[in-house]
């Protein structure tokens, strides 16, 4: 990511952050205040298999710290309007897409008006008191193919690989 989108996303989720930091930004790491910026930073880092111990060694914050910033960034996003995730409903959206995708692929599917994928997130095996909470038992969470435990993720985008829906 550039330092220009990266200021950008920043931009636009800022309010959104604010509103559901619960007033974590002004809590104070070993270095004093942790920055908005640094905050996005320390989550985006994260997501992208970043460890919690070495984000905080580089940022100069707890590991906790580090947690809370990416709680509160998930928390922003699903309440922003600007990454509102929706499948289009109306037919000329959806004939876009379509009219999108024909322009993408080799193959003249004239009816595809979106992609899907799924993975495995791996987890550890879910506590009793987890399995109560969810209603299921362990095995539910457990894939014999991998022999991992995790939680299936499914995603649809459109042609321009932005998400529709998730689930």
């Amino acid at each position: 990511m550039s330092f220009i989108l990266f200021n950008q996303f920043v931009s636009s989720i800022k309010n959104d952050l604010f509103k559901v930091s619960k007033h974590t930004n002004s809590r104070r790491g070993p270095n004093g205040r942790v920055p908005l910026r640094s905050n996005v930073g320390m989550a985006i880092r994260y997501f992208s298999w970043g460890g919690a111990l070495d984000i905080s060694l580089v940022f100069g914050v707890s590991h906790s710290i580090v947690f809370t910033s990416v709680d509160n960034l998930v928390d922003a996003l699903n309440s922003s309007d600007n990454f509102m995730m929706k499948c289009p409903e109306s037919h000329e959206k959806q004939v876009e897409i379509v009219e999108g995708f024909n322009k993408l692929l080799a193959a003249a599917f004239d009816c595809c008006a979106g992609c899907v994928d799924k993975m495995l997130i791996w987890m550890h095996r879910p506590q009793k008191w987890d399995c109560e909470i969810i209603g299921v038992g362990p095995k539910k969470c457990f894939c014999s193919r991998k022999h991992k435990f995790g939680m299936n993720l499914q995603a649809i985008c459109d042609h321009r690989c932005q998400f529709l829906d998730i689930s």
